[in-house]
């Protein structure tokens, strides 16, 4: 028996180094590959063209070992992420951004556009993966996004801490001020979220989300006479 587990050991540590080492024997033939024929700027350039034809599809398959070679090149991890961005894919791009080494100004406002649109898609759970990692979690429009998301997942106090975070730095928006109403009311303090979706409905009076939201809460606090009024009401 212990023979026996010696060869299993054996045979399964000569499988892990001969898969280790023919990974990157795999990486030095890319390399001497693409070294040969084609500079960095060059690969650059190539996968540029193919981004303005908008062969999308072609240039994940041309960047893909690219940016095994050169995994420190940020200028083929941009490429990658809006290119990932133009397949619908905007959480792998956020990825490739939130993982750039060079955190500047213009990658922070891209992956801002990126979590604007996993917010519009209603992708709540894709963002909260970004949100659990601290990726902008000070920035007043994505404190927003976050705390939509964080609502929708039943994750309450949370939510409850960016909503403010947004409100205490922008203008309240009918959108920030229902969505804290909503908040405060599933935490049991409906009589402090009253004002709260009251000030959203006012400010969008067409918006029957908001109309609805309001006649809940006026129900619930006992206000029914308010409720029948605001139900008449076109």
């Amino acid at each position: 028996m212990k023979k026996f587990m010696l060869i299993v050991l054996i045979a399964s540590a000569t499988i892990f180094i001969s898969f280790k080492y023919s990974a990157r024997v795999y990486i030095n033939y890319l390399k001497i590959y693409y070294n040969k024929m084609y500079t960095e700027n060059e690969l650059l350039i190539k996968a540029a063209d193919l981004y303005d034809k908008k062969k999308y599809v072609k240039l994940e398959d041309f960047l893909n070992p690219i940016l095994i070679i050169y995994p420190d090149n940020n200028e083929f991890k941009k490429m990658a992420a809006f290119n990932y961005l133009q397949l619908g894919d905007a959480v792998r791009s956020a990825e490739i951004f939130t993982g750039m080494a060079d955190n500047s100004i213009e990658e922070s406002h891209t992956l801002e556009e990126i979590l604007k649109t996993l917010y519009y898609n209603g992708n709540y759970g894709d963002l909260l993966y970004f949100y659990d990692k601290k990726i902008m979690l000070n920035n007043v429009n994505t404190a927003f996004y976050y705390g939509v998301s964080l609502y929708k997942k039943g994750r309450f106090d949370e939510s409850y801490k960016c909503l403010m975070h947004a409100k205490n730095n922008t203008f309240m928006l009918p959108e920030l001020s229902f969505y804290i109403g909503l908040n405060l009311d599933k935490k049991g303090k409906t009589k402090e979220s009253l004002s709260y979706i009251k000030s959203a409905y006012e400010s969008d009076r067409l918006n029957k989300i908001y109309k609805k939201a309001l006649i809940d809460i006026y129900r619930k606090l006992g206000f029914f006479n308010e409720a029948e009024i605001l139900v008449r009401s076109r």
